[in-house]
């Protein structure tokens, strides 16, 4: 190698040697990470850099031109010279990514009722975006209101940006039935609470204890917990073909959603209130609202559940002349019993048996309160035994 080739050569290498002793020599280091992800519009911190050159701390310059209401990846860049004039830099990533969703506000409630029948009219809804602005053109709405069905309706808006942020909204349309003025004759019975007991006598507010059919029995249930298991009562109804009535209360059909719905498709379904409590205590003018409302809003989770009307037929062991003539005003019949297998008694299955054909008299409505495997035995048998003997089995909405 010619001797000019070399001196070039050691030359060049002395260069960059000299070069990148300097340039390695000079270290920065970011405080915090090298990638940031911020909201659209929120506020950046700077958190700054240390850099040193030889060991020997120096300044950092910063450079920023920041935009943090436009989305996308920016920069923010620290700059070091040193003393041989060479210049380093280490880049912090800035992302602005848009993560909040449109804001849609309704007009009018969340929450509104109507009668049945009543038309629904949309009151209103707009839309706005922090990066998109107005979006209440892009709206998309999901209405399934029926006006003509008692019951709870959702109507949902939706709408999307264009970094593809969901928004979603509710309204709750109840369809409830109407609630008349306290009837002022009310006022003219009693309101003494009772506790019903066969062969009590009867007013004349469509109130029934018995059936008038030659061979018709009927079988109804009722003070059902919410922790108790129907299935294997059901069970037996399928089996042996009978029908039955069931008043229900709210909590069990909470608890049970899907037994009711089972149940509905064969059996009838009575109204036990929300609470189960004694109507008598609501059997005023101060208190209207809430006797309605003690039958109709179980009406409407029957509704809810089952897309089913519940029969207007009620039942509850304590009542008044008042609560009887009140149910009767707002439609309701309402449905005592004959016999009854009583809620933990303590009789063995043959003694249950035998209560249950002493009293297989045309018409009997038998009210069944507990449901021990004693009671589902005793059950079994006399179904099988009065159809055997020619008796069939009915709902009690049968009974006029």
């Amino acid at each position: 190698m010619p001797r000019y080739i070399r001196v070039s050569l050691f030359i060049a290498c002395l260069l960059l040697i000299l070069f990148l002793i300097p340039y390695l020599s000079t270290s920065i280091v970011l405080h915090g990470d090298a990638i940031v992800v911020l909201d659209v519009g929120s506020t950046y911190r700077e958190l700054g850099a240390d850099a040193t050159f030889f060991g020997q701390n120096v300044d950092v310059e910063i450079l920023s031109d920041l935009h943090l209401d436009e989305i996308g990846k920016q920069y923010v860049t620290y700059r070091v010279k040193n003393s041989f004039g060479l210049l380093k830099e280490v880049r912090r990533t800035i992302i602005i990514v848009d993560r909040i969703p449109p804001v849609i506000s309704l007009m009018g409630g969340e929450t509104i009722s109507l009668t049945v029948g009543e038309p629904y009219v949309e009151l209103g809804y707009a839309a706005l975006d922090a990066v998109d602005g107005l979006l209440t053109d892009d709206v998309q709405i999901q209405n399934h209101v029926d006006t003509h069905k008692i019951g709870t309706y959702e109507v949902i808006y939706e709408v999307v940006d264009q970094s593809g942020n969901l928004a979603t909204k509710k309204r709750t349309v109840v369809i409830q039935s109407e609630v008349g003025s306290y009837p002022d004759e009310a006022e003219t019975y009693a309101n003494q609470t009772l506790e019903w007991q066969p062969g009590n006598p009867l007013d004349v507010f469509h109130v029934y204890d018995h059936g008038r059919d030659s061979k018709v029995l009927y079988l109804t249930f009722d003070t059902i917990s919410s922790n108790t298991d129907l299935t294997s009562f059901l069970d037996l109804l399928q089996e042996e073909d009978v029908v039955a009535t069931f008043f229900l209360q709210q909590s069990y059909m909470k608890a049970h959603p899907e037994l009711v719905r089972q149940m509905s498709m064969t059996h009838s379904i009575g109204n036990g209130g929300v609470s189960g409590i004694s109507l008598s205590r609501y059997a005023n003018v101060s208190s209207w609202v809430s006797f309605v409302m003690e039958l109709y809003d179980n009406e409407l989770l029957y509704t809810d559940l089952t897309g089913n009307m519940m029969d207007s037929i009620y039942r509850n062991s304590s009542y008044s002349s008042r609560s009887l003539y009140l149910l009767d005003y707002l439609g309701y019949h309402t449905y005592f019993w004959t016999a009854e297998i009583q809620k933990n008694h303590s009789q063995t299955k043959e003694e249950l048996l035998s209560y249950l054909i002493a009293h297989s008299t045309d018409g009997t409505i038998y009210r069944i309160a507990d449901y021990q495997s004693t009671t589902l035995s005793a059950l079994c048998d006399f179904i099988r035994m009065m159809k055997g003997r020619g008796y069939t089995f009915s709902y009690v909405r049968e009974i006029t």
